[in-house]
């Protein structure tokens, strides 16, 4: 989905390597049949792995 795409190369462009909170809305135009528009929103974060504990 370009939306979701778009968002991740955006996180990466900040120089981050996740996206957390995602939202998606949609909507569809009454101005053209079968057109719908997704927006997709969220958090852009670095994630680290979880360290091991001792």
């Amino acid at each position: 989905m370009k939306a979701i795409e778009r968002l991740r190369d955006k996180a990466r462009g900040l120089g981050t390597n996740a996206a957390v909170g995602l939202d998606l809305e949609t909507s569809d135009l009454e101005l053209q049949a079968g057109v719908v528009v997704v927006s997709a929103t969220g958090t852009a974060v670095i994630a680290e792995p979880e360290s091991e504990s001792p």
